[in-house]
């Protein structure tokens, strides 16, 4: 009960403290819009007495700063999500079947290429290679015997014939069962990390099976599927800027290395291929990456901060700045706007070069309004 009366008290108490905070609030707000108004009203007062007593006039300019339009380098760029591959990677398998001998790597170990990586057992063809070897010792000299026999014509050309075919044919197979022994050893292709091993020493080893991975990624490929509708902007050598979602802030530079020469009818795209180098290794194959692509440039172009270019019933307009016979005044021009990068816009038409826009105190004129051209504070041409 006693609980029940204490939450009560609070929730009423801090009501009340609510109440009074909301209503003292209000009341310095209107206190200060008094003051504002008498504030201006004082201000009007003093520049009539200045007028009455021939001291000065009103000054009703309206203070701006401008921007003279001067051909500009405009890009336009866009976004398309990639996937980060490996430039080399590899599925290592043996080239003979055989059972797992000897692995002499671990995972995540570096290697060079060429290095030893495994050994399957080869017994039996060091065998037969030794039984072969016997035999042709025999060949060879039933085959100098019989030569030298031929070269006296003793004996049948047949026999001269089988015996050189003997030995030749032994030493093909001598050949053949050296470089099936050189496939039992297993080597690195390349430098890289061995990422996993899938087999353990005393598994049987398949062709065409892995038994480990291998992956150098000290350079990696950025590929993407980027709309057909792009594919003449797009061409090889192009700069491209990349970042990262599980990297924030790292960014990196690379070139268009490749543009496919297929569309992919299923999705209408078609691929980009993109060669980073990757400092310390930090980016990992299949990582999404996001490339910037450009799509536009013009080496001429009028560009304004698109925040000054606002919109009516008739269309996109600005202000620029217009000499008369009684001063500078604002002119209220329309234009056709194009394409957008960042905070920055591109005009096609209505305005020329050598004009003078407003870029600061565009909200306080209409057309006609008289300006004067001052530095002013960044705030005097916003909205806040």
């Amino acid at each position: 009960m006693i609980k029940k009366i204490l939450i009560i008290t609070l929730i009423f108490v801090y009501g009340c403290s609510s109440s009074i905070n909301e209503e003292k609030i209000k009341s310095e707000i209107q206190e200060k819009k008094d003051n504002i108004v008498s504030l201006q009203s004082e201000i009007r007062g003093l520049e009539k007495q200045l007028v009455s007593n021939g001291m000065g006039e009103i000054e009703n300019k309206i203070f701006v700063s401008v921007k003279k339009i001067n051909p500009e380098n405009f890009e336009h760029y866009y976004n398309v999500n990639g996937i980060v591959e490996a430039v080399n990677e590899a599925f290592i398998s043996p080239e003979i079947g055989g059972t797992i001998k000897i692995i002499k790597i671990t995972e995540g170990q570096r290697v060079r290429k060429n290095d030893l990586l495994a050994v399957l057992n080869s017994g039996v063809i060091e065998s037969t290679i030794l039984e072969l070897e016997n035999s042709l010792e025999l060949a060879k000299t039933l085959f100098k015997k019989r030569a030298g026999l031929w070269e006296k014509k003793i004996g049948s050309e047949i026999q001269y014939l089988e015996a050189k075919n003997q030995k030749e044919s032994l030493e093909q197979k001598i050949k053949t069962l050296n470089e099936q022994l050189g496939m039992t050893i297993v080597r690195a292709p390349f430098n890289g990390i061995v990422d996993n091993i899938d087999k353990k020493r005393g598994e049987l080893a398949v062709p065409g099976l892995p038994i480990m991975q291998i992956v150098d990624i000290s350079k990696v490929y950025i590929k993407a599927d980027v709309s057909e509708s792009y594919l003449s902007k797009i061409k090889i050598d192009d700069e491209t800027t990349i970042t990262f979602p599980s990297y924030p802030g790292m960014l990196r530079k690379g070139k268009i290395l490749r543009v496919g020469t297929v569309i992919n009818p299923q999705n209408r795209t078609f691929e980009v291929t993109v060669l980073i180098e990757n400092y310390n290794e930090l980016l990992k194959p299949n990582i999404v990456a996001v490339i910037e692509l450009r799509d536009f440039y013009n080496v001429k172009a009028m560009i304004v901060p698109s925040i000054i270019v606002k919109n009516d019933n008739s269309g996109s307009y600005l202000y620029r700045i217009k000499n008369t016979e009684n001063g500078l005044v604002s002119e209220k021009v329309y234009v056709k706007p194009g394409m957008v990068n960042k905070d920055m816009i591109m005009i096609k038409s209505g305005i020329e070069f050598g004009d003078e826009v407003i870029m600061k105190g565009y909200n306080f004129v209409k057309n006609g309004s008289l300006v004067k051209i001052a530095g002013i504070p960044e705030e005097a041409g916003n909205n806040e």
